[in-house]
């Protein structure tokens, strides 16, 4: 059997099915391209932690039998994108498929048969509870360019290798362990729930006029109409009342995390200079500075054994002397794109344990650590 379809539909398609940041070893499923055709239309299945999307295009077959077959989704992305002929034609052999580009010719194996596995496909399910509303793609990529820096890598508190989101909007994402937590609100889900990566990067990668409603068992789908193809995403959030995975307590990260009464100003762009500049000098990832600041002396003084500067200051707050990882806290600071951030002492016991950074549109908390 050979299909035939359009090149660019094909690639289109597929950069926007195949999300390279959503194919990981550890979840073998989500580096196969189920790829089926049957007369005029060509199925491409995919799946992710928590995602399965379905996408239809248009062509034509040589004889109307449905074939089916299972390949490694980045070499096929790869490949198809390299392809300069306006239409592809895809081969059903034996073991796996041929692509055929003009006069090139070019087979890939199965990366598993059909016989062994097939991919789950989405379920449309209802639409009856919320009218589909489009997908704010400028919200998430702030989420995604600022905050999932911050999400938890180790598992020993899995809750914290999620993305927390609200009702009320609010996205936090941060790591227990390192004391580090990002605050926007950004969500335009509604719901309380758990998101892994793999949900940020589908919202990151959609096309504008991408829309959202609800699915069957507390998920959600995602629309995608084209005048070349169409594309149906099920995602599932994880919730808190999965054992496995537990409470993110997010209503105390939020109150330790409230519009502070006292602040210092700084400018942005010279702090984060400065902190650009020491890690120049530093030696290992886990190397110190010192954030000193005295109420009345508009100055906050950072230095460590390589260097020392006086970064100008306004307003007022608690006199604070904490060590932070160099490291973290230029990664932190480097993270705002505003004028102007705020700094407030978080003080716990009549110690500083760390501090809250603020700008218009984010906050994080970062601890100190021991000298």
């Amino acid at each position: 059997m050979v299909f035939t379809t359009n090149t660019k539909p094909l690639v289109d398609a597929l950069a926007l099915g195949v999300i390279n940041s959503n194919v990981s070893k550890f979840y073998n499923k989500s580096c196969i391209l189920q790829i089926a055709a049957q007369g005029s239309d060509l199925t491409l299945n995919v799946e992710a932690k928590q995602i399965k999307s379905e996408i239809h295009l248009k062509g034509f077959s040589d004889i109307p039998e449905t074939q089916i077959r299972l390949v490694d989704n980045l070499v096929f992305k790869q490949l198809v994108g390299t392809f300069d002929t306006s239409t592809v034609q895809i081969e059903f052999i034996e073991g796996g498929i041929s692509l055929i580009s003009g006069s090139a010719k070019f087979n890939l194996p199965n990366i598993i048969d059909v016989s062994d596995v097939q991919l789950n496909r989405p379920d449309a399910g209802t639409t009856d509870v919320v009218t589909p509303v489009e997908v704010d793609k400028t919200s998430w990529k702030f989420v995604k360019d600022n905050q999932m820096y911050a999400i938890a890598m180790s598992f020993m508190k899995p809750v914290y290798t999620y993305v927390y989101v609200d009702e009320d909007g609010h996205v936090i994402v941060g790591d227990m362990d390192n004391g580090l937590f990002t605050l926007s609100k950004k969500s335009d889900l509604g719901i309380t729930c758990l998101l892994p990566d793999t949900i940020v990067n589908l919202f990151n990668s959609l096309p504008e006029g991408a829309t959202i409603s609800n699915g069957p068992n507390r998920s959600y789908n995602i629309h995608v109409k084209t005048d070349s193809f169409s594309m149906l995403s099920q995602f599932t959030p994880f919730y808190e009342d999965n054992e496995e995975i537990g409470s993110y307590n997010a209503d105390v990260i939020l109150g330790m995390m409230a519009e502070p009464d006292e602040y210092v100003s700084v400018k942005t762009a010279a702090l984060s200079k400065f902190l650009s500049q020491a890690s120049i000098l530093s030696t290992n990832v886990d190397d110190t500075i010192e954030f000193k600041y005295e109420s009345g002396t508009n100055k906050i003084i950072l230095s460590d054994s390589h260097v020392n500067n006086e970064v100008p200051c306004e307003g007022a707050a608690s006199d604070v002397k904490i060590m932070f990882r160099l490291d973290s806290l230029r990664q932190v600071i480097n993270n705002y794109s505003d004028e102007q951030i705020n700094l407030t002492p978080i003080i716990n016991d009549g110690d500083p344990v760390g501090i809250l950074v603020c700008g218009p549109s984010l906050k994080t908390m970062i601890a100190g650590v021991e000298s």
